[in-house]
């Protein structure tokens, strides 16, 4: 993981306009779905270091994210094993900030799983891939 990505020492939160906390959630979405990459993450006031996510707002940032979400994120970045393994890092970091939209299931648990795995340096197992494959193929079904 470049740990250049989370380092944004010259941020100052009291340059932030109000509307700001919105496009991190507008941001923090794309990410989370692989339609942005991580380093885009700097265009954000959330800050991932050592100790988890943190945002210079005092509101909380709640980003509403679900399993297809996160299915269309892994496999968006699965081709590029830095950008995968930017991006597990990331979800693991930032999960105070996600509610998820739909009840946790045993593909959902898979997956974080999974992402955790990827987050601490495993290869991304066939298991995970099949479940994020069935999870997206579930929802242009229906």
């Amino acid at each position: 993981m470049d740990r250049a990505l989370y380092s944004h020492s010259a941020y100052d939160p009291r340059e932030t306009p109000a509307v700001y906390h919105n496009t991190d959630a507008i941001v923090l979405r794309a990410i989370v779905r692989g339609r942005l990459s991580v380093a885009d993450l700097a265009t954000t006031s959330l800050r991932i270091g050592a100790f988890g996510a943190k945002t210079a707002s005092s509101k909380r940032l709640a980003v509403r994210i679900s399993a297809t979400d996160i299915a269309e994120g892994l496999i968006a970045n699965k081709d590029d094993p830095a950008e995968l393994a930017d991006w597990a890092s990331f979800m693991v970091a930032a999960i105070e900030h996600f509610v998820f939209e739909d009840d946790r299931t045993a593909s959902t648990d898979r997956l974080i799983a999974g992402i955790w795995e990827l987050a601490f340096g495993a290869n991304l197992s066939e298991p995970t891939l099949r479940v994020a494959k069935l999870t997206c193929e579930a929802l242009h079904a229906a």
